[in-house]
């Protein structure tokens, strides 16, 4: 699952859902884009520039998981999306004091990110997988309509 300061995709990370697992593949491809930079001397420009993109897509991304649990009829979805803003929250100011003289450096960061990420998934989003397949398990859902909302 890790090598050095990257994480790998294994199937400890799938939830089982693989439309929400290739935007967690995603996730983790930016990450990895961020770790890579650091090692290779990445000034806090890029490092920014990167960090941005990822928080942007974790907004697209908290957005579909957001609806399809709405979809599924998650009772935890309110707990759930608590911790999407906590996420949000924190990220944003990371951004916003990037800049700053008391900055938090870039590894402080990848550490946050990679922990938050990896206990997210394999915590907090296999469980709505695991209510969905135990609570309606012949749901099909239109994923095209269901991004489109």
């Amino acid at each position: 699952m890790e090598s050095g300061n990257t994480l790998r995709w294994t199937d400890a990370l799938s939830i089982g859902n693989p439309h929400i697992d290739k935007e967690h593949v995603r996730i983790i491809e930016l990450y990895n884009k961020l770790a890579d930079g650091l090692s290779k001397g990445l000034d806090r420009r890029q490092f920014a520039e990167i960090l941005s993109g990822m928080f942007d897509y974790s907004l697209f991304h908290f957005k579909h998981e957001e609806l399809y649990m709405k979809l599924i009829e998650y009772p935890e979805l309110d707990a759930h999306k608590e911790q999407h803003k906590a996420y949000i929250l924190h990220v944003s100011q990371l951004n916003a004091n990037f800049f700053s003289p008391d900055s938090t450096e870039p590894e402080v960061i990848l550490t946050f990110l990679g922990n938050w990420w990896r206990n997210h998934i394999q915590k907090a989003d296999k469980q709505y997988e695991l209510y969905k397949q135990a609570h309606h398990p012949e749901m099909d859902i239109d994923w095209e309509l269901l991004w489109l909302s």
